[in-house]
């Protein structure tokens, strides 16, 4: 199983240059291929070991060193590490998306909902290309196109600007009739959202038009880390087969699942893959974190202290208030 900590190791290949990249226009001389003719895209299946060929890295930019640079100090919460797999399964291995060709009409589209986690989103888009690694410096900052949530008319290859949770999945929902209107029948539309988002009352009017409008277009990725105030019974995916979608649960760190999950939907109904992820387990500058503890080699630190049942211990020997018993 491929995880977040494997991430830090990830090498990608050759990507396109990022010149031109801090212009605001998004029109750089890369966008003149409107025909997208590339080798993989007369697959009907769209199944077959083309549609790995993702957008390229520009060198060695591993994403978790990109997100150290977002975070700079700061505290991160699940929110961002709960995403960071289905991201990267997603801009490495499915979305036809690339640089070049962000404005193309049969490209693949991803709608962030989830936007408050954005920083892994932006740590990604930089590792692919999307945008300068430099712009990850001064994320938040006052002259900063990377805003707390992402602005499709500031950075390049995010399709919706995000605010108020619960939005997404009904713009991803008319994206899909959108383009299915155009007859344009080959780009999908992938939405990530959260589970807290399902108690927004929008979700579930856009789950059931879905279900009745036969979008098979449309693949809604449900990061499921137990935030939601009602949940289901049955589970999250149970609201939406419900209404007629098809459905996977699985281990939302566990990238060959997410990609099969992800690429393997046949039909003609919408798709939802529900990724479980354990709430509270993070990975900071290679340490784990668990519900706000440190953990190292197994061992609990607590303010640099090792602390074994409850009592801290120095050198082997356990110390109370300081003094060695």
């Amino acid at each position: 199983m491929t995880s977040l900590a494997t991430i830090t190791s990830r090498v990608a290949e050759a990507a396109a240059p990022l010149d031109g990249r801090h212009d605001a226009g998004r029109h750089d001389a890369g966008r003149h291929d409107a025909g997208r003719h590339d080798a993989g895209r007369h697959d009907a299946g769209r199944q077959d070991a083309g549609r790995q060929d993702a957008a390229p890295l520009d060198g060695p930019h591993p994403v978790a060193p990109l997100l150290e640079r977002i975070r700079a100090g700061r505290e991160f919460g699940p929110n961002v590490y709960s995403t960071l797999d289905v991201l990267w399964v997603l801009y490495d291995r499915v979305l036809r998306v690339t640089p070049a060709t962000v404005d193309q009409p049969d490209r693949d589209r991803f709608l962030l909902s989830k936007g408050h986690a954005v920083a892994g989103y932006y740590a990604v888009l930089a590792a692919k290309g999307f945008i300068p690694p430099d712009w990850l410096d001064d994320q938040g900052g006052p002259e900063s196109r990377l805003g707390d949530h992402p602005d499709r008319t500031l950075v390049p290859g995010v399709e919706i600007g995000s605010g108020s949770l619960g939005h997404g999945l009904g713009l991803a929902v008319g994206t899909a009739l959108g383009l299915r209107a155009q007859g344009l029948l080959d780009p999908q539309v992938y939405v990530l959202l959260g589970d807290a988002e399902l108690d927004e009352g929008s979700n579930h009017e856009a789950i059931a038009y879905a279900g009745a409008a036969g979008l098979a277009n449309l693949t809604a990725i449900v990061i499921d880390n137990s935030s939601a105030t009602h949940g289901w019974s049955g589970g999250v995916a149970s609201r939406f087969t419900v209404n007629g979608w098809t459905a996977a649960t699985v281990d939302g760190r566990d990238h060959e699942a997410l990609h099969i999950a992800l690429t393997g939907h046949h039909g003609h109904r919408p798709h939802v893959v529900v990724a479980v992820v354990e709430n509270g387990t993070v990975v900071e500058n290679g340490t784990v974190v668990e519900n706000g503890t440190v953990v190292e080699n197994g061992t609990v630190v607590e303010n640099g202290a090792v602390v074994e049942n409850g009592a801290v211990v120095e050198n082997g020997a356990v110390v109370e208030n300081g003094e060695q018993p």
